[in-house]
């Protein structure tokens, strides 16, 4: 799944992806430089945050999810418009911090790609967790999702914040991350509300990659995400689920059923059937 899919498929989805989330404001080193194997990023003189007018949206912690396939140049983009994640060679946040605030800070691709990773793990539970009736799996499932989001909120310091909003003249209370860049654990709380959401995601029946989705598919339906093969995939899958109803219907009836009968026997309203059976 790369950014520019995630971003599509996120139009779908039945969260609001494009309203502003109830965290604080994006505070991260900026991007300075590249190499070969990462990048380098440093604190604004005369500034404690990259941007204090940029709005954390939901759709962004599922264009970091993204990440974990694509090539250096997007995470490169993508660092160049958020900032650093804060993160070591493993994609957590270090133990032991030393002098970062005055010096540049690097970060390889694999690191990001590592912590993008672990955002489309949660994805991939998430979809599977959906996909399940009640039962053993998934609660074991369930039990994966819980303790990866909440070790992933430890490692990366999530806590509320509560400060006084100047620009609203209103105490405010937030979600905030207390590291060196409080973007992954903003990232983290939109992950929340997406997989806690009542719909969550999906398997997209033909490239078998988890999409968020505006209605939970039903257990005996395939699904598809709205890439555009997909979509043709699943054009081509209702047409054949047609040919076979209407063969089925067809048969049915030259063994004597009435309508009524057959509309029982497959689940179909007598309408649909009477179709298939013209057709």
């Amino acid at each position: 799944m790369t950014s520019k899919e995630a971003a599509r498929i996120l139009k779908i989805n039945s969260l609001d992806m494009e309203q502003p989330m109830g965290t604080g404001l994006l505070r991260t080193p900026t991007f300075l430089d590249r190499d070969s194997t990462g990048m380098t990023f440093k604190w604004q003189p005369n500034s404690n945050s990259k941007n204090t007018e940029i709005l954390i949206r939901p759709s962004l912690a599922i264009l970091f999810a993204g990440l974990k396939d694509v090539a250096d140049t997007e995470i490169i983009r993508v660092a160049q418009r958020w900032g650093a994640l804060g993160i070591a060679d493993d994609g957590w946040p270090p133990e032991v911090l030393h002098g970062w605030a005055g010096d540049p800070w690097r970060e390889t691709f694999s690191a990001w790609r590592l912590f993008a990773g672990r955002l489309q793990d949660l994805i991939t539970l998430a979809a599977e967790f959906n996909r399940l009736k009640a039962g053993p799996k998934k609660d074991y499932i369930s039990r994966g999702i819980s303790q990866l989001m909440n070790l992933m909120a430890q490692r990366f310091k999530l806590a509320p914040r509560f400060r006084w909003d100047e620009n609203h003249a209103q105490w405010e209370i937030a979600f905030d991350g207390f590291a060196i860049s409080n973007l992954p654990a903003l990232l983290i709380v939109q992950m929340m509300l997406i997989v806690g959401d009542k719909n969550g995601f999906a398997f997209c029946s033909n490239c078998k990659v988890a999409y968020p989705v505006t209605r939970k598919p039903a257990f005996t339906r395939r699904s598809f995400c709205p890439k555009a093969a997909c979509r043709r995939a699943e054009l081509r899958d209702y047409q054949r689920a047609a040919r076979k109803n209407r063969r089925e219907a067809k048969r049915l009836r030259e063994q004597g059923l009435s309508v009524g009968e057959i509309a029982t026997q497959m689940a179909a309203k007598p309408s649909t059937v009477k179709r298939w059976i013209k057709e």
